[in-house]
């Protein structure tokens, strides 16, 4: 696959800029990463951690292009079943690997790895969730360009904000966490009280802080409930 020319930079490079950087790394010494593929690589392929040198290059180069590789090779157990819609295509996903930091890469690595990572910005205080489905949530902090896991620090006081946010932190090559074909047709083959019937049999509300939801809503739930069933 003749797209891929990697471009992987320094890693894990020592938290000096700021007191608060100070003060995280004084308790937890966090590895700090420029690349988002490469945090998610050291936590779920354990191979890599004890990979030395420049030698962490050429194993993460090696990964992409075994992941895009899969894609097309392995695409029903790697691709196909993750029931992708038209913003997710192969090539997205391929041509975000060989950059630094897309939002395609993300989204595919959580579907990959089973979970929803959520990004905290450590000076904004906000976060993101980015996927739409109820998965293990890893937390990944971010603070100066540079990304880091978060163990059980306090993240009570950060607020959740939208997706469109991750342009700080990510190249927005997909502009949305919505990637997926949903189980409903398009919401104009339904009337109103059909959802409502639907919503009911599935045990899902048709109230929203204490007023009716509109169809909209209804449908978006439903399609929510068969996402994550």
């Amino acid at each position: 696959m003749d797209i891929f020319k990697t471009n992987t930079n320094s890693y894990c490079d020592s938290i000096k800029v700021s007191n608060y950087e100070q003060r995280i790394q004084s308790i937890n010494s966090p590895l700090l990463f420029h690349s988002i593929f490469e945090l998610l690589v050291y936590n779920f392929i354990h191979e890599y951690k004890i990979i030395t040198g420049t030698d962490k290059q050429v194993f993460l180069s090696k990964k992409k292009m075994e992941i895009a590789t899969n894609i097309d090779e392995k695409s029903s157990d790697v691709y196909d079943t993750f029931s992708y819609n038209k913003f997710m295509k192969k090539n997205i996903i391929q041509k975000g690997l060989q950059e630094k930091n897309c939002v395609s890469t993300i989204l595919y690595l959580n579907d990959l790895f089973n979970v929803n990572c959520h990004i905290y910005d450590i000076n904004q205080k906000v976060y993101v969730k980015t996927s739409l489905k109820e998965k293990d949530r890893v937390k990944i902090g971010y603070i100066n360009k540079k990304f880091f896991l978060l163990d059980e620090q306090d993240v009570a006081s950060f607020s959740e904000t939208d997706f469109s946010t991750l342009d700080r932190y990510f190249t927005m090559d997909v502009t949305t966490n919505d990637i997926y074909s949903k189980h409903l047709k398009s919401i104009g083959n339904y009337k109103a009280a059909e959802l409502s019937e639907l919503a009911k049999s599935l045990s899902i509300s048709l109230m929203k802080d204490g007023k009716k939801k509109v169809k909209k809503e209804i449908y978006d739930d439903i399609n929510m409930y068969y996402l994550n069933k």
